[in-house]
């Protein structure tokens, strides 16, 4: 293989990447990282699961470590390309799927700021930390997912549905 140094003399331009579990340096550097891993140590797992936090700590469905981290590379690769660009200079990028994961669950970093500390409780649907109470609803025709300030925001397909939302006849969101 090619190091860095020999990549860069062959090509001063060229941005290139390396994708890990936990980064190049630190203990955990020599383990493999994938999603459900990164997840757990993350801290994404603690936050996600029942509020009662009665039950175990959960995955969320969505791949969260794979996908979040091809995310915070990508925005790397563009903002490296248009330095690029601007300079001519290539450069590596290294991203760490936990380090990824930590970007995800910022709430949970707020809320220990605001509580002295306290480690972020699970949320259930909600955000951690609180801010933006969601939560899902049973109604007649099926499951809701809905934001306490859902009611602004209702479209249907693309008409502005806010002034129904906020009239009498459309009843208060209990309700809905």
């Amino acid at each position: 293989g090619f190091d860095d140094g020999a990549l860069d003399a062959l090509n001063p331009g060229l941005v290139h990447l390396a994708i890990s579990g936990f980064g190049p340096n630190g203990p955990d550097a020599h383990k493999p990282g994938y999603d459900f891993v990164v997840q757990a140590v993350g801290g994404l797992m603690s936050i996600t699961g029942d509020e009662d936090g009665k039950g175990p700590p959960l995955k969320p469905g969505a791949t969260i470590g794979d996908t979040g981290t091809g995310m915070v590379m990508a925005v790397s690769i563009l903002a490296a390309y248009v330095r690029r660009l601007r300079t001519g200079q290539g450069e590596r990028l290294q991203v760490a799927m936990q380090d990824s994961i930590l970007h995800y669950i910022r709430n949970a970093f707020c809320y220990m700021e605001r509580t002295n500390g306290k480690a972020a409780p699970r949320a259930g649907s909600k955000t951690v930390g609180g801010g933006h109470p969601c939560a899902h609803r049973r109604t007649g025709r099926g499951q809701l997912a809905r934001h306490r300030k859902g009611a602004r925001l209702w479209a249907d397909g693309g008409r502005d549905r806010s002034a129904e939302a906020d009239s009498p006849a459309a009843g208060r969101n209990r309700r809905r």
